[in-house]
């Protein structure tokens, strides 16, 4: 019986009061032992440091990077978010779940080579931070994006970082062998490596 694997949307609420409420959405991918995240941040332009939220809009830089957790990990990060909650997205078997993950990091790459600013907020101009991310890597990989996520106040969530032309070498429809870049096979931890070519 082929092993089924699931992606999932880890949303969990940001840790400050100017937040007001607003969640942190990404994605996790888990199959058999391994969990995989990927998450939009904000990165200091200077340090190079992460963070989940800022309202410093000119000194950070939006990028998505991969997360690999241990169950353990997760439950930890999951019980110290409160009310963090997981939604699944799509369930099948390793080879679909592959694909669609493979759309998500080329979509997650692409918005890396873009150098966009981080923008939380914005009445002005449209906001664009990890949840435009999120979004931007679910619509890539042709997940729908359901009620549950809908509910949520997550700014940025109406904002896909792709254009509108786009497409991923790993789209079903090509009928191509999922393949990765030598560039992204190091961040792939090893018990996936088999189903890499």
């Amino acid at each position: 019986m082929a092993e089924t694997c699931k992606i999932e949307a880890l949303s969990e609420p940001l840790d400050s009061p100017l937040a007001l409420g607003a969640v942190h959405n990404e994605i996790l991918m888990t199959c058999g032992e391994a969990i995989i995240g990927i998450g939009g941040f904000a990165f200091n332009r200077d340090t190079g440091e992460p963070s989940a939220f800022t309202m410093d809009s000119e000194n950070h830089a939006l990028k998505a990077r991969i997360l690999l957790y241990s169950p353990e990990l997760l439950e930890e990060r999951i019980d110290n978010g409160k009310r963090s909650n997981r939604i699944t997205l799509f369930e099948g078997t390793r080879a679909e779940v592959f694909q669609k993950f493979g759309q998500m990091a080329e979509a997650a790459n692409f918005i890396n080579y873009q150098n966009l600013p981080y923008v939380f907020a914005d009445i002005i101009q449209a906001s664009q931070n990890s949840n435009s991310v999120f979004r931007t890597m679910v619509e890539a990989a042709g997940i729908k994006y359901g009620p549950e996520l809908e509910g949520l106040f997550a700014p940025g969530d109406g904002r896909i970082l792709l254009p509108k032309d786009w497409e991923s070498s790993y789209d079903i429809n090509r009928e191509t062998k999922l393949s990765y870049s030598s560039e992204f096979k190091s961040f792939i931890p090893k018990v996936f490596k088999k189903n890499i070519i």
